[in-house]
This record gives structure tokens, C-alpha cells and sequence, in this order.
């Protein structure tokens, strides 16, 4: 409701100013927030024709047609947004879960890598990167992983319920059972976890 208004307001500021490049990022970031990708391309599209060298215009375009499974269109905004801030960790998180929705599990690991060696705290990124490794079968470098995104952000129940898993698969059953009662202490109405643990 608050954001078809805010939507509503900027349409209105973009009719008395056709070049207000500020209300098309705003209505297109809205649409995404309001988990509507399609309809955020339009606006970002035009913010980006007023404003060409905003990274997150484009990052938030590859999230938009990433989230319409446009993995390989995703992928152009990611890397431009990429080459507009290389420090940009968020994109290539992005571009790494674009790479795996592909499996593309390698491309996705390496920029999973260039995340977190921008920025070594990023919980997601070392969970992501532990998801590749998982699905690659290589259990001890996932499990490194997800002990990172727990060491650096120790609330992460999805990080201790896929450790648990991992460790599970592995047949360490008393780490598994570890990790698992972690995930539903963390979060006490994980059903996944449960189920694990059953």
C-alpha cells in the first residue's frame, strides 16, 4: 500500500518533471521491493538513459531479469554493473547465483571468491560459495564455507542447517546433530531443520 503510493507520487513528480531521474530509480526499486521485476525494467531502464553510470540501476536490472529467469540478459547488467564499481561485492554474489541457476557451478564459485576478497565479512557470499561446493560434492570446502558465514554472522540458521546436512552426507552425524539444533535454536519454527533432525 505504502509503496503503490510512493509509486503513485513519483509518477506524479515524473509528469511536472519528465527528466527527474531520482522517481524512475525510485518506481523501479518499488516494483522490486514489491516483488514485481517485470514491471521495475521499464523505470530503471529510463533512470539509466538520465543516469548511464549508476552501478545499482544495473545491478538492480540483472536482479529484475534474474528473478524472471532472463539469466543470461541478468548477467550483462551484473558485469556492467561490475565494471562501473569493481569494489561492487552484492553484484558479483548476483552474478554468482545468476551462474548457478545456470550450472555454471566454477563461474559461480570464482565470483563468490572476488565477493568475499572484496569484502572478507560477507556472510552470504561464504554461504554461497558453500552451497557450490555442496552441490559439486567437495563437503570439506563447503563446510569451510559455512563455517565462515557463521563466524562472521552468528544468527545464520540457513548457514547451520545446510552445515548440518553437509555434515550429515559425510556420515559425522555428531556434527550434523550439532549444527542442526544450532538452526532451530537460531530459529525455533525451522521445519527444515526439524525434519533433519527426525
Amino acid at each position: 500500500k505504502q509503496n503503490d503510493e510512493a509509486i503513485e507520487s513519483f509518477k506524479k513528480a515524473i509528469e511536472i518533471k519528465p527528466d527527474y531521474a531520482e522517481a524512475f530509480h525510485a518506481i523501479g526499486i518499488s516494483y522490486i521491493n514489491q516483488g514485481k521485476p517485470e514491471e521495475a525494467i521499464k523505470p530503471l531502464q529510463e533512470f539509466l538513459k538520465l543516469a548511464p553510470d549508476n552501478p545499482v540501476a544495473y545491478f538492480k536490472l540483472g536482479f529484475a531479469y534474474s528473478a524472471l529467469k532472463e539469466y543470461d540478459t541478468a548477467e550483462k547488467f551484473y558485469r556492467k554493473a561490475i565494471e562501473i564499481n569493481s569494489s561492487f561485492a552484492e553484484a558479483y554474489v548476483s552474478l554468482g547465483i545468476n551462474y548457478a541457476n545456470l550450472n555454471q557451478h566454477d563461474n559461480a564459485i570464482d565470483a563468490y571468491k572476488k565477493a568475499i576478497k572484496l569484502k572478507p565479512d560477507y556472510a552470504e557470499a561464504h554461504y554461497m560459495l558453500g552451497i557450490n561446493y555442496a552441490v559439486l560434492r567437495q563437503y570439506e570446502k563447503a563446510i569451510e564455507s559455512f563455517k565462515e558465514a557463521v563466524k562472521t554472522r552468528p544468527d545464520y540458521a540457513n548457514a547451520y542447517l545446510v552445515l548440518g546436512r553437509v555434515y550429515g552426507d559425510i556420515s559425522q552425524y555428531e556434527n550434523a546433530l550439532e549444527s542442526l539444533k544450532k538452526a532451530v535454536t537460531l530459529k525455533p519454527d525451522f521445519d527444515k531443520a526439524f525434519y533433519d533432525l527426525g
